[in-house]
């Protein structure tokens, strides 16, 4: 990389490149109860209707939890919602 002085237009990169890169993350944890609409036990995938009436597919990690419910069932269910953000200065 160059260093010193020069005259315009004599140097044709920049003579120091600042990188500055910031992050930021927050993460919160939601309970709600929804009605379990729909239960593929062959994949252990169930559909959710949330209180707002919108509807979220979820995979199931322990499919033991599936033995005692069936569509139709009101469920509350906690979960992580995590937004990170990474902030670079233009190039």
């Amino acid at each position: 990389m160059p260093t010193g002085v020069a005259k315009p237009g004599e140097v044709t990169e920049p003579l120091e490149k600042i990188e500055v890169k910031r992050t930021a993350a927050q993460a919160r944890q939601v309970t709600v109860t929804a009605t379990l609409h729909d239960i593929d036990k062959n994949t252990n995938n169930i559909v959710l209707k949330g209180p707002g009436g919108n509807l979220v597919g979820v995979k199931v990690k322990d499919p033991t939890k599936l033995e005692n419910v069936k569509v139709g069932d009101q469920l509350v269910i906690t979960y992580t919602e995590a937004l990170a953000v990474g902030i670079e200065k233009a190039k």
